[in-house]
């Protein structure tokens, strides 16, 4: 009997894993589309389109407000996803948010009025809450959030 026992518990957890396993696979492929839209939205320099990747109203209008000033100095030519990584579930959410997340993106482009083609790694943190995947952003350069 209690090998029998045993042996549910042990399918029991399986099943739970590979429930988890799967929620995890789709929130890495949400996640993954979102930063793959947000980034096509910068190559096309629709920074209202892409600022609808920013959750908060007031976060938005200075993320905007970068945005314009990156676009004029900017062109992303090229975007391309090399690598995104899921944090744990954050029990209890913070600040509304119940998961973070990395995005690493291959990003080719240039300066004006320079115009010399370069190669970048951009880093990016993204985080979830009950209305999807949002870019962590608070300050600086709207790609990287570094000091300009």
């Amino acid at each position: 009997m209690l090998i029998h026992a045993l042996s549910l518990l042990s399918l029991l957890g399986c099943a739970h894993d590979k429930l988890a396993e799967r929620g995890d696979n789709r929130e890495l492929a949400d996640l993954s589309t979102r930063a793959e839209d947000f980034w096509r939205a910068v190559q096309w320099q629709d920074a209202a389109g892409a600022s609808s990747y920013i959750e908060d109203p007031t976060v938005r209008r200075k993320w905007s407000i970068e945005a314009e000033r990156m676009v004029a100095e900017t062109r992303v030519t090229e975007a391309s996803l090399a690598d995104v990584e899921l944090g744990d579930l954050l029990d209890p959410p913070v600040d509304g948010r119940v998961r973070l997340g990395t995005v690493t993106m291959r990003t080719q482009g240039y300066t004006l009025p320079a115009q010399i083609l370069t190669t970048s790694t951009v880093v990016q943190t993204w985080y979830r809450s009950t209305g999807g995947w949002f870019l962590d952003w608070d300050h600086g350069n709207p790609l990287t959030g570094l000091d300009w």
